[in-house]
């Protein structure tokens, strides 16, 4: 068997076409045959290129966008957990607030401290302040009033406030809420 034969039957060598443009070479068969060009690394077709992945540059440019929009990211963050805990405590002020307002309702008079919400019903307990930790709020008393019968009654918790002396995201200090 010969060298242009393949399992006994014989194939046609492929036609080398150098000049593409004459008459001969325009017919459907003939074809130039596919010439694999010799290792360079400097020489990498186009699509070799862009399947080996990113240069360096590529790679430096990607991490300093990232570090930028981090760095944007980053003081947001910080605070969300000090905006929080400011949340918690207007609420926390707004039910104390509100609780000493029905006591009023009800008793006609204001509760002499905290605990003595809590032993009317109005509170499960004191809450805690989110600032400082503890349940340490400073109360504010009212004035002494006369009663009707000529006697100093004794005034009552007519506000609350934070014990904590730092101040707010706003500028304000908590004890001022």
């Amino acid at each position: 068997m010969g060298a242009n034969t393949v399992n006994g039957k014989s194939r046609q060598q492929p036609l080398e076409c150098r000049n593409a443009g004459t008459p001969e070479c325009r017919n459907a068969f003939s074809f130039r045959p596919y010439r694999f060009p010799a290792f360079s690394p400097f020489r990498l077709s186009a699509a070799r290129a862009a399947a080996r992945g990113f240069t360096l540059i590529e790679l430096i440019v990607v991490i300093a966008i990232m570090g930028i929009l981090a760095s944007i990211a980053l003081n947001p963050m910080k605070q969300a957990p000090r905006r929080a805990r400011e949340a918690a405590l207007k609420e926390n002020l707004f039910t104390l607030r509100t609780c000493i307002d029905q006591f009023y309702a009800d008793f006609q008079k204001y509760p002499m401290s905290l605990d003595e919400l809590v032993e009317k019903g109005y509170l499960r307990k004191v809450p805690i302040d989110p600032v400082t930790g503890q349940a340490d709020w400073t109360t504010v008393m009212g004035e002494e009033e006369q009663t009707e019968s000529g006697e100093m009654a004794n005034p009552g918790i007519i506000d609350v406030q934070s014990a904590s002396p730092d101040t707010g995201l706003d500028g304000t200090a908590y004890s001022e809420w």
